[in-house]
């Protein structure tokens, strides 16, 4: 019997006819793998043999942040599906719940940090369209300034904690990998089912790198406009002479 726990941290987005916003949400999950009962010759049963037999093969509990989220429509019509094929002459052996389950967590809720990534390299290219341009010779720009100054701080905020945050995903999906080995090393699994496993957390594995780096480039690129706004607003305030901030190239380039 193996027990898992971990909490998966997502972006969801909200949507209304005027506007759009993000949310960091969690996911809690906990797992309980028990490995299939081995048949026996034997005619005495022992007591172990007999609470295999009594045992449900999966404890799955999931705690969400709200009613009827996307996971749980999914692994109800899953497990609809495999209800559904237990009524039919087997083909193939449905994949174990482990596999299921967690490939469902993952492609459920995982996609998402792309398009948030994206929707910060876009607000922080719309703040440096105008913050980079600002003539501080002039009384309305030098005003202007602060305000970009106070978006930039803002969009720091939201950037800043990523980095753990894809960290932590990152061990979780590499745990994931742990676990699938074990099970594939103990005859739990079979080897189609494990090579599929193994692909797919892979790939997981390959793209939460992909955004740590592109948190990075992001964080720089952040750090570096709101220094130098800091900068120009800070200097005093010049009489007749027009400063103006140079043109930067900000965009950052999506790893993901």
């Amino acid at each position: 019997m193996l027990d898992m726990q971990y909490t998966l941290t997502y972006a969801e987005e909200s949507r209304t006819p005027t506007s759009k916003s993000w949310t960091i949400r969690q996911v809690g999950v906990f797992n309980r793998v028990v490995p299939p009962c081995q048949p026996t010759s034997h005619p005495i049963t022992t007591p172990d043999q007999a609470e295999c037999q009594n045992q449900d093969p999966n404890l799955l509990f999931l705690l969400y942040p709200q009613n009827n989220p996307p996971l749980q429509k999914r692994l109800l019509a899953t497990q609809e599906a495999h209800a559904h094929s237990e009524c039919k002459p087997p083909r193939n052996p449905p994949p174990q719940p482990f596999f299921t389950t967690h490939l469902l967590i993952l492609s459920t809720y995982f996609p998402a940090w792309r398009f948030y990534l994206s929707h910060l390299n876009a607000e922080m290219e719309a703040i440096a369209d105008v913050a980079l341009t600002l003539e501080f010779s002039q009384t309305s720009h030098y005003t202007e300034g602060y305000t970009q100054l106070r978006k930039l701080k803002h969009l720091e905020d939201k950037v800043l904690p990523l980095t753990a945050r894809f960290q932590t995903t990152l061990a979780t999906v590499q745990k994931l990998m742990e676990v699938n080995e074990i099970l594939h090393e103990k005859s739990w699994c079979e080897e189609k089912v494990y090579r599929e496993m193994r692909d797919e957390l892979r790939a997981y594995e390959t793209h939460s790198k992909g955004h740590l780096i592109t948190v990075a480039l992001l964080q720089r690129r952040v750090s570096e406009i709101l220094n130098l706004v800091s900068q120009r607003l800070s200097a005093p305030f010049p009489l007749g002479k027009i400063h103006k901030l140079g043109r930067l190239t900000v965009s950052v380039r999506a790893y993901s």
